[in-house]
C-alpha cells in the first residue's frame, strides 16, 4: 500500500522515502564495476585501503557474574573482503551495534 490510513495502492510511478541512502547505491555502483571487471568481490579491503591488512579480532573471556572481560586481541582467521561489505558481514563492531560491556573497553584496547 502507498498510503496505509486510505488505502491507496502502489502505482508504477510511487515515490518512495529512501533511509540510508547511501548503501543502495553504493551497491549499484559496485555491481556495475564488478559486472565491467574493475571489481573483484572476493578482493580483501586492503587491497583498496592498506590500514585494513591484518586484522585483528578480540578474545574475551566468561566471568561468572557480570560482562564478559576483554582479554586479548588475536590475528583474524582472513581479511575482509568486499562482498563482506556488501553483505555486512565484516564483522567490525560500531558503538551503536556492539554491546555496551564491549564499547566500554575500547579505549582500553586503543590507547
Amino acid at each position: 500500500m502507498r498510503i496505509v490510513r486510505v488505502k491507496k495502492p502502489v502505482t508504477k510511478d510511487s515515490i518512495f522515502r529512501l533511509y540510508s541512502d547511501t548503501k543502495p547505491f553504493t551497491g549499484a555502483a559496485a555491481m556495475i564495476l564488478a559486472e565491467e571487471g574493475l571489481l573483484n568481490l572476493n578482493d580483501p579491503v586492503s587491497k583498496y585501503l592498506p590500514s585494513f591488512k591484518n586484522p585483528l579480532v578480540v578474545q574475551h573471556t566468561r566471568v561468572r557474574q557480570g560482562p564478559p572481560e576483554i582479554s586479548n586481541t588475536l590475528p583474524a582467521r582472513r581479511e575482509i573482503t568486499i562482498r563482506d561489505c556488501l553483505a555486512n558481514t565484516t564483522g567490525l563492531a560500531t558503538f551503536r551495534k556492539a554491546p555496551h560491556w564491549m564499547t566500554s573497553k575500547f579505549k582500553k584496547i586503543h590507547r
